[in-house]
């Protein structure tokens, strides 16, 4: 295996296109084409990208002689780096979870307000994990944590909403009720892709 096979290993495992990893890595597709199809070789700079990205040595990526393990020092920061989002990530879960429970039961705004301590909890987690992860691993690791978290917590923004206008939405008047349903999904869609959107910025900014 040579490193044109190699690349498109990684971004197969990792389920990307190659029009995605070339946005994360701030090239064209074409060249991440050219670079699996070996007619062309990454820079230096973006090997060195790619192997941040992908949390791989610049040596597995050129000689694939790192191909069954890291070294030690290596692989000790990328378990800590997953276990930091696991741990975290569980945490933000269960905040989510503990908030819908609770909804179903008081159908108030304490319900939000206990399950939003648990979300406050994970940042804070993944905040502190952070601090002991090398420039620009937790950078990466905070940004790419938040693309798949969002998802759930922009849910519980879009309740608190939901709370504040609902005597809009529940309101007789249909044109106003479907307005206001229409609203919700604009909040909640807005804040996933807006969020997403500047991840991925800064992703591609401190993996360059």
């Amino acid at each position: 295996m040579n490193i044109h096979e190699r690349i498109q290993q990684l971004r197969k495992e990792h389920n990307l296109s190659q029009e995605q990893l070339a946005d994360r890595l701030g090239v064209s597709r074409q060249a991440v084409s050219k670079w699996e199809s070996r007619q062309s070789l990454p820079d230096i700079d973006k090997i060195i990208a790619i192997s941040r990205y992908f949390s791989v040595s610049c040596d597995w990526l050129l000689t694939g002689k790192e191909s069954v393990s890291l070294p030690v020092a290596d692989k000790q920061k990328v378990i800590s780096k997953q276990r930091t989002m696991l741990t975290a990530g569980c945490i933000n879960i269960t905040g989510f979870m503990v908030t819908f429970a609770l909804w179903k039961e008081w159908q108030n705004m304490h319900a939000i307000a206990i399950g939003f301590v648990f979300i406050l909890a994970s940042f804070f987690i993944m905040g502190m994990g952070a601090t002991f992860m090398d420039y620009p691993d937790r950078e990466t690791a905070v940004y790419q944590w938040l693309k798949k978290i969002i998802w759930l917590d922009a849910l519980v923004l879009t309740a608190v909403a939901g709370g504040i206008i609902s005597p809009i939405i529940f309101h007789n008047n249909l044109a106003i009720s479907l307005t206001g349903m229409a609203f919700l999904i604009f909040v909640y869609c807005f804040t996933c892709f807006i969020t997403i959107y500047f991840s991925d910025r800064a992703i591609k900014k401190h993996i360059k």
